[in-house]
């Protein structure tokens, strides 16, 4: 992976992958503003799984490397019938799926390596409400922040929106004029009704923490299992909401399907990807078949 990872890039390391694992299933789970594809990656039975999102950021790209890096790395311990951090991973995806969407949001990953030019015919809209400023672009080539347009705490998304003088599209923290209004939202929101997710995580540039608190709805094995997970990297628990989760994919999940689900806040240095992922793959490992 060269250090200019844009969606370009993306789908070489997926033909790659495909490739190298042919039983990897590779599917569209629906399209971005710009028409491009948006991937889930499985190994096993995708149908009734545990499925790890990443990339609602253009920012995102160290999430988006680290699940590319993860879903090889499963499939390479699921061809060989060998243990992955010390788990025998292919056997438990015999009963069960893994599924990975490393990138929700193609067109953001495109303005922020590419500028107006990954915008499309939106790049004039996007240098306006820019103002030249691509490298912190968290929106979808709309202006509207995927992370924050889930039908979940829409009254408090709106309070936080006008808290910080935003009214309209942005290059981040905006929700959008109605929950779930973009393609990139409805593509994740499909494939969950679509299949049976058992839990879900999405992996985001944050503090490194997890959170797992819904908005009204916790399951009750979300408290064990999100200490389990922070035992296996060290991570820190954070116990409340705050204004990152309004809106949010994590909340959507436990409120609409009474199932856990949690977000892992990762670094965004592009620099420092290995590392991260080795502190992360005990904790992805045993999040896929807890």
């Amino acid at each position: 992976m060269n250090n200019k990872f844009d969606y370009e890039e993306y789908l070489s390391t997926i033909e790659k992958l495909k490739k190298k694992f042919p039983f990897l299933v590779c599917h569209c789970v629906g399209e971005s503003v710009c028409k491009r594809k948006i991937y889930g990656l499985s190994v096993g039975n995708y149908k009734s799984g545990v499925a790890f999102f990443g990339g609602f950021s253009g920012r995102d790209v160290v999430a988006i490397k680290v699940l590319l890096k993860y879903i090889n790395n499963v499939s390479k311990a699921f061809q060989n019938k060998t243990r992955l951090a010390g788990v025998n991973i292919s056997a438990a995806l015999l009963t069960r799926g893994l599924t990975v969407v490393p990138c929700v949001n193609p067109d953001g990953l495109e303005i922020v390596c590419n500028g107006k030019d990954g915008a499309k015919e939106y790049g004039d809209f996007v240098q306006t409400i820019s103002k030249g400023d691509f490298l912190s672009w968290d929106a979808n080539v709309k202006g509207i922040d995927i992370s924050k347009n889930f039908n979940s705490g829409r009254e408090e998304i709106q309070l936080d929106e006008a808290k910080k003088g935003i009214y309209g599209p942005s290059p981040s923290g905006y929700g959008g004029f109605a929950a779930e209004s973009e393609p990139e939202t409805a593509a994740i929101v499909n494939f969950c009704e679509r299949n049976n997710v058992h839990h879900a995580f999405v992996l985001q540039g944050n503090k490194r923490n997890i959170k797992w608190q819904g908005e009204n709805s916790n399951p009750e094995n979300s408290r064990t299992m999100v200490k389990i997970l922070s035992v296996c990297s060290g991570y820190g628990i954070v116990n409340e909401r705050n204004e990152e989760d309004f809106g949010g994919f994590k909340d959507w999940f436990c409120e609409n399907y009474h199932k856990s689900a949690f977000s892992l806040g990762i670094t965004r240095d592009n620099s420092d990807v290995e590392q991260e992922y080795k502190s992360l793959e005990e904790m992805l490992v045993i999040g896929t078949i807890i």
